[in-house]
């Protein structure tokens, strides 16, 4: 199972899929050989990679390959990714040091990997790079998952950051911790460097004494390291010249010390004798404790001061932290704009469903208006068939035929009696004739009843098919509109599902915001909570620091005015002293002369020795006191530059 945060073993399974013979990599390869630089190059193949030191047999050529490297994927992730990386810096002491500590090494190294894993996640082949992950076992993959997460905790886009800051501050900051470590880098390696040539050196003076140091032989076989040596070398002989002439000068000094302090020493001796030597010896005492005391004062001062940089440091945590709820809070606030940008858009389609709605009811209407249209056209049609069936025409034809026959009969028969009889009688004749005339008008008037009937059959057959072309129109126009209606009708369906899924979607995504809300106020809440009272405890502890502080002030202040006054009564017994010295002077040219007094003399002479071993000490204690009176407060190194005559 994996490990929270992710564990090493998965990445170095991870760099192994990177190697083409499948050999199985030992942690001691990592740190040796070339084999990260390698797998960087197949991640991110960039001209701008550096060419390291082939192999890494010592400390100081994979110090150099470890800078190179760490520095390489931090500017990757600047330049190509734009992020930057939150992580703590590589500790590369640690990460050398792995046959002495293989656990902290191992710490590193996994920061390290999960640096690469996070380039390989992100780069432009990541598809590649996550398929070949996916032939990995099923733990191994969770666990190089988990390295990843870990890592994106602490990745932070700059130019996100430079939007809600409004500038390239968090930039600034990151090059400048780049290059920080840049010069932590270059210090580390040539500490290094110079600590490998002076072993080697002891090491060739103590086999050859006379020899000249003998580098190592992974530098022997470059050029560049050889002329660096020598330039190493050139500089510790300068540095062991002028450590020399410092010597020499610290020799002279301390002569004119001894000088010194043996004419202190006499001047106490002599002083000692004319006080007796007893008050002396008591004041000293007195004195010695109240160094001692003050000496205790001094360490509990520098205590207070180093807890105070801890409420600092503690302070600038809290400071980092209350940047980061205001960047919550600015989240907070860009969710809920959010927010309202969707209600806006659910009120607007809201809107846009209430106008196709009144577009519908407004085609509902004009359909129904045209099947009433439709209706009307159809029952002039009818009533236009109705009259042309009342009028009448079949059945006058049929009276005109029969009309048209019973004269021709009549023609016919009158024709045949005449032929028959020689000669019609005038009285037959005449009906006939008044038959043929009656039987004609009513031909005629039928005709004339069929034509008006005929006529009146066309206009109602005009008017008829004037109706069916416009029930033609209406009913393609009905068609038309009922098509219409239909993709209406459709598209409307198409929309209400569109708007009801999209509101479905808003009233998700708005829960969720409103979920999100609230857990980012409740922890705005907890957070502020939590810093308030880290606040206050810190306040607390501050005043309570402070307070101390004062209290210390106060009393190293009283002991500095006792230690003027007593100071000032050395001064003055020194100049005692000096008019004893010269009244021994004059008893030194009478005592030379009585030579019964050489055993009081010798006597005397021990008791100097003796009052010269005590102002040795004396002389060491007020140094000291001075140094510590600069460092309280700096103006003492004005108000008492007359110690320094002592």
């Amino acid at each position: 199972m994996s490990q929270k945060g992710g564990s090493l073993d998965s990445l170095l399974v991870w760099i192994e899929s990177f190697l083409s013979d499948g050999t199985q990599l030992q942690y001691e390869d990592l740190m040796e050989k070339k084999y990260l630089f390698n797998v960087l190059q197949q991640i991110d193949p960039r001209p701008l990679w550096s060419e390291p030191i082939d192999e890494c047999l010592d400390q100081a050529s994979q110090l150099h390959n470890a800078s190179i490297l760490y520095v390489q994927l931090l500017n990757c992730y600047a330049e190509t990714l734009n992020q930057t990386v939150l992580l703590p810096m590589l500790d590369l002491n640690a990460y050398v040091n792995y046959e002495e500590d293989r656990a902290a090494s191992q710490l590193e190294m996994h920061r390290l990997l999960m640096l690469f894993l996070g380039i390989a996640i992100q780069c432009k082949r990541k598809d590649e790079f996550i398929a070949a992950m996916e032939t990995l076992p099923d733990e191994i993959q969770e666990d190089i998952m988990e390295n990843y997460r870990t890592l994106a905790q602490h990745l932070v886009r700059l130019d996100a950051a430079e939007a809600r800051t409004g500038g390239a501050g968090l930039r600034k900051c990151c090059n400048d911790r780049l290059d920080c470590f840049k010069k932590y880098s270059e210090a580390v390696e040539e500490k290094c460097y110079l600590e490998t040539v002076v072993l080697h050196s002891q090491a060739a003076e103590e086999s050859k004494p006379g020899s000249s140091p003998t580098p190592p032989s992974s530098q022997q076989s470059n050029p560049a390291d050889v002329a660096a040596l020598d330039s190493a070398n050139q500089r510790a002989a300068q540095l062991a010249a002028q450590l020399e002439a410092k010597t020499a000068e610290a020799v002279k000094l301390n002569e004119k010390l001894r000088r010194q302090k043996d004419k202190v020493q006499r001047l106490k001796a002599t002083a000692a004798k004319a006080n007796a030597g007893s008050a002396q010896g008591v004041k000293m005492g007195a004195l010695n404790e109240e160094i001692e005391r003050l000496k205790d004062k001094i360490s509990k001062f520098e205590n207070m001061e180093k807890e105070v940089y801890t409420l600092r440091q503690r302070q600038t945590e809290f400071d980092f932290y209350k940047s980061r709820v205001q960047e919550l809070r600015t989240e907070n606030s860009q969710l809920v704009e959010d927010r309202q940008h969707f209600e806006e858009l659910l009120s607007s389609s809201r809107r846009k469903e209430e106008d196709v709605i009144e577009r519908l009811v407004e085609c509902q209407m004009r359909c129904d208006e045209l099947a009433g249209l439709r209706e009307a056209d159809a029952e002039r049609s009818r009533q236009a068939l109705e009259a042309a069936a009342s009028a009448g025409g079949e059945q006058a034809v049929a009276r005109i035929r029969e009309l048209e026959a019973e004269v021709d009969r009549l023609r016919s028969t009158g024709s045949a009696g005449a032929a028959a009889s020689g000669g019609p009688s005038a009285s037959d004749d005449k009906q006939e004739r008044w038959k043929f005339l009656e039987v004609k008008k009513e031909l005629v008037q039928t005709r004339r009843e069929l034509a008006k009937a005929r006529k009146q059959a066309e206009t109602d057959a005009q008017r008829a098919k004037r109706a069916e072309a416009q029930l033609e129109t209406a009913t393609k126009a009905g068609a038309d509109r009922e098509h219409e209606l239909v993709g209406t009708r459709q598209s409307h369906e198409e929309h209400v599902r569109e708007l009801e899924r999209r509101i479905h979607e808003l009233t998700n995504q708005i829960v969720l915001l409103k979920r999100k809300g609230s857990e980012a106020m409740k922890g705005l809440r907890e957070a502020e909570l939590a810093e308030m009272e880290v606040m206050f405890q810190s306040v607390q502890e501050l005043t309570s620091q402070v307070s101390r502080l004062k209290n210390n002030n106060k009393i190293l202040r009283q002991s500095c005015d006792k230690l003027k006054s007593e100071v000032y009564k050395i001064f003055t017994i020194e100049q005692e002293n000096e008019r004893l010295l010269a009244e021994n002077r004059e008893l030194r040219k009478t005592k030379a002369a009585d030579s019964t007094a050489q055993d009081e003399w010798e006597l005397v002479r021990k008791k100097n020795l003796q009052l010269e071993v005590e102002n040795k000490k004396l002389r060491r204690i007020v140094e000291s006191l001075k140094m510590t009176l600069v460092q309280i407060d700096p103006y003492n190194k004005m108000r008492y530059h007359y110690i320094t005559s002592l």
